[in-house]
């Protein structure tokens, strides 16, 4: 996979984990029943794996950007 891939997916999911728990607090599992039976669990895993899969490089890139993500998704609370 092209690690330019790679780095803008893992962020487009950790921005859908942090985008629930901003709407549905920390466990949104136990109360909202999700499309599809996902819940939070399923991307962290996704991102879990993800993060495996990633380089040292990559996951450096991935850490920045993901810092300058959670400080923007926190400006807007």
């Amino acid at each position: 996979m092209n690690p330019k891939n790679l780095i803008r997916k893992a962020l487009r999911i950790k921005g859908k984990i942090l985008e629930m728990e901003r709407r549905h607090g920390k466990n949104p599992h136990h109360n909202f029943t999700y499309h599809g039976g996902f819940d939070l669990g399923y991307l962290k895993g996704q991102l879990s794996i993800l993060e495996d899969v990633m380089s040292e490089d990559e996951f450096s890139v991935f850490l920045e950007k993901e810092k300058i993500l959670i400080n923007s998704f926190n400006k807007s609370k």
